[in-house]
């Protein structure tokens, strides 16, 4: 009878076990189903919670970069990665307009037509080389027709306008090629088949902070970005327009808890 007893047990111990290993793995598999768009908007939920989301100050940037598209061969939408980690890690103030052409070699006047301090023309000119520079007028050419060269795949064409584009406007903008590490702004690029090896489209953190020293230089301040908790300890945050941002302007601002106390000497006559 014991024995019956002690097997009766263990199999209801196993029960139980396996029902945790259960719900785990159910957990698990749960997790692993999140979507791309829920895991960024979990991640934002967290930012916003901790630190109130980003912010940018108002006023704090002027000047423009222009980018003008005069081709078709790579479709606007197509470009818009190269646009999104300009926008996200620099963040000047900048457009992008869709013009039937633009004066070769020197487009500056184009740019300035425009109202663009910083510009990078992309064109579809078979005598042109893949990238033309002024760094000391401010202005870049991207070729779309030397990209083109072996007929490549067009989601490859595109990625390498991409890439030839966040590296003409680094190095108009007073960047200097940095390491040979997968970045665009490397300096071993001889070649289109040369940006395909590039694994992102993105710059480096060297060059991000090299164009925010230069690009005001060129007449172009990018705007200052912070936390909404730390621009309310610097006294530049706006009102809160969230319970989250709430929560931390009330935290700021509210009297402390033992006010400093300020002893009168007397004898220093304070």
């Amino acid at each position: 009878m014991k024995k019956l007893t002690a097997i009766a047990i263990a199999m209801l111990a196993c029960g139980v076990m396996a029902d945790e290993v259960a719900s785990t793995n159910a957990a698990n598999t749960a997790r692993r189903k999140r979507t791309p768009e829920e895991l960024a908007e979990r991640a934002r939920t967290s930012e916003m919670r901790r630190h109130g989301g980003t912010i940018r100050k108002p006023g704090s940037a002027y000047g423009k970069v222009v980018f003008l598209n005069a081709q078709k061969k790579v479709k606007s939408a197509d470009l818009k990665g190269a646009l999104d980690e300009i926008e996200n890690t620099v963040h000047p103030i900048w457009e992008i307009k869709d013009v039937e052409s633009v004066s070769l070699p020197n487009p500056a006047g184009d740019f300035k037509n425009h109202k663009g301090d910083v510009g990078v023309a992309i064109v579809d000119v078979d005598s042109l080389p893949a990238l033309l520079l002024a760094p000391e007028e401010g202005w870049a050419v991207v070729n779309v027709a030397a990209l083109s060269k072996g007929n490549p795949p067009a989601d490859v064409l595109a990625s390498r306008v991409r890439k030839e584009l966040l590296r003409g406007f680094a190095l108009a903008g007073g960047c200097t090629f940095m390491s040979r590490s997968q970045i665009v702004l490397r300096g071993d690029i001889r070649s289109p088949r040369d940006l395909d090896s590039i694994q992102e489209d993105s710059y480096g953190v060297e060059a991000i902070m090299t164009l925010e020293k230069t690009l005001p230089y060129y007449g172009v301040m990018p705007w200052k970005q912070s936390t909404y908790k730390k621009a309310c300890k610097e006294g530049w945050a706006p009102a809160p327009t969230n319970e989250f941002q709430k929560a931390i302007w009330d935290k700021v601002h509210e009297p402390p808890a033992t006010p400093m106390k300020i002893e009168f000497d007397p004898k220093k006559g304070r």
